[in-house]
């Protein structure tokens, strides 16, 4: 549909070229140039003594008719703007300045005076109503039903951005299930947004739709965040309908949905939680959790990450056939490489620790270029583990044979080498071997591996995590020195943690979203501990 609508504006462009020397501009370009304008037009205003600046800054004003009147023309006489997209400039500096109520009085202005509103208008006005986060009076939910059915009657294909406004709106309203169907109609052309699935969410668990709300909570995962919007409905939602030891296993059930997804909520998510859990003889603070997994507020220390031989043995056949087989074996490596890997690994010694040959080296690349990637690094890493008596397996490729041969001769007498060929991926077959190596066994290497981690099934993800969160040593480089500063693993999982006397729930201060994917160990926890009987009675 995209190269569709862009092979068109080429089109026309073209033609107007042809007839009056006019400069051809991508599809992309004008959205940019838009873009631009947008921006410039904000920064004059914002920086300049304008009578539109003085009356949007004043957060408290109320914005009678002729001061829309005077702004309007103002923007007419200063820009090259028309009546058509005066409008739409006018709503993105009032959204500027974040006053979507102002946004609803400037519609209802063009209303009674008889201007055109458009449909970019009135998803404009939909999308107000939501940011207001006010309940809508009766006048305004029949008039986003009038509105939305004009909508439907007028158009018989909406695109993604109209179906985005509609959904925001109708989630407010008693027709929010007609939101499902909008949803269906993005999927048609695109992803749908983050706001779209907070929406839908919220409005379940405002109607008492349990069912619908955790269907659309899990749809979510693990590929976008979730909005603090969604956990707060769900919170609202327990403490209507649920009471006492009911409304302690739903808010468990929450707590273990984010230990399942690795959720790390922002600070007034966890604080709205534990207020109503502590009414089941808990008490919360504020705690640090050290390295070692010892908590700062009670003493206990959190569980070591383990998994278990079933769970072992199902992610690393998860790394073989969907990280480096995956649906085309040609983008990670060859037939021949996979086969001489598979008979590699059949006479496999159980090693301690697999380093990331390539990963390693590049830490401290050198400005001769025939010294590219250091090999005197990687020895140096060996050298640290060998006199732990470690056994070292190094990944790389086969590249690597043609730099310093004295130094590669060196890891060759202390760890095993392993190259691939250059054509190849070195890190799915890193993953793997750490894998089938055993669960005693460790990998170095400063690569996320984010992008191998998705190629996995959904179910898996999070499993992979915690093994790499566990099993995966950090660093960082001296390149004067050539040598790495080992960051050593997590020993315990840095999700949501239950033992016999409480939760342990990490939180992040200063996040709007509740982020899926961190990737290392959380500065602030909340200890939500169980108050002891004796210390209750007292």
């Amino acid at each position: 549909m995209k190269l569709l609508i862009r092979t068109s504006v080429f089109v026309m462009q073209c033609t107007k070229r042809r007839f009056s020397n006019a400069p051809l501009q991508s599809a992309t370009g004008i959205e940019n140039t838009k873009r631009l304008k947008n921006r410039f037009i904000i920064k004059y205003f914002t920086q300049s003594d304008s009578s539109i600046n003085e009356t949007l800054r004043d957060q408290h004003s109320v914005i009678k008719d002729k001061h829309w009147k005077e702004m309007r023309a103002e923007l007419l006489n200063n820009f090259e703007l028309t009546d058509f997209s005066v409008d739409a400039q006018l709503i993105e500096l009032v959204n500027f300045y974040k006053r979507p109520e102002a946004v609803l009085d400037y519609i209802k202005f063009l209303k009674k005076n008889d201007y055109d509103i458009n449909l970019n208008l009135i998803n404009k006005y939909f999308k107000s109503y939501y940011s207001r986060k006010k309940p809508l009076t009766p006048e305004e939910e029949e008039e986003i039903f009038k509105l939305y059915d004009d909508i439907r009657k007028k158009y018989h294909l909406l695109d993604a951005t109209t179906c985005e406004s509609c959904i925001l709106a109708l989630s407010l309203t008693q027709r929010w299930k007609e939101s499902i169907e909008l949803l269906d109609i993005i999927k048609f052309s695109s992803s749908p947004g983050l706001l779209v699935y907070t929406a839908i969410i919220s409005a379940a668990f405002k109607n008492n739709e349990h069912d619908i709300g955790m269907m659309y909570l899990n749809l979510t995962m693990p590929k976008s965040p979730i909005h603090p919007d969604s956990l707060l409905a769900y919170l609202d939602y327990c403490q209507r309908n649920l009471k006492g030891h009911k409304l302690q296993q739903s808010l468990e059930k929450m707590f273990l949905f984010w230990r399942e997804h690795s959720l790390i909520p922002i600070q007034s998510v966890v604080q709205a939680y534990c207020n109503v859990y502590e009414s089941f003889q808990h008490i919360a603070n504020t705690a640090v959790v050290a390295r070692s997994g010892v908590c700062s507020s009670c003493y206990t220390t959190l569980p070591q990450t383990t998994l278990t031989s079933a769970e072992f043995k199902m992610l690393s056949v998860s790394v073989l056939k969907n990280v480096i087989i995956g649906e085309n074996m040609f983008c990670s490596t060859s037939p021949q490489e996979l086969k001489k890997y598979l008979l590699f690994i059949q006479t496999l010694k159980p090693y301690d620790v697999v380093i990331d040959g390539l990963n390693v080296a590049y830490s401290t690349k050198r400005e001769n270029i025939q010294q590219k990637g250091s090999l005197q690094t990687i020895l140096n890493v060996v050298n640290d583990f060998v006199r732990q008596n470690k056994r070292v397996l190094i990944i790389g490729r086969a590249h690597m044979m043609w730099w310093c041969k004295e130094v590669m001769n060196k890891i060759q007498q202390k760890a095993d080498v392993y190259l691939v060929k250059n054509i190849s991926e070195d890190d799915p077959f890193l993953l793997h071997v750490t894998l089938v190596s055993g669960p005693q066994t460790y990998f170095v290497s400063r690569d996320l591996m984010r992008s191998h981690k998705f190629k996995l099934d959904p179910s898996i993800q999070n499993l992979f995590k915690r093994w790499q969160l566990s099993r995966q040593y950090l660093y960082k480089s001296d390149a004067k020195k050539l040598r790495l500063h080992l960051l050593p693993p997590i020993l315990f999982d840095v999700s949501t943690q239950q033992n016999e006397n409480g939760w342990h729930i990490p939180f992040v201060q200063s996040n709007h979203l509740i982020q899926p994917d961190i990737y290392k160990q959380p500065d602030h926890w909340i200890c939500l501990k169980k108050i002891e009987k004796t210390t209750a009675k007292k």
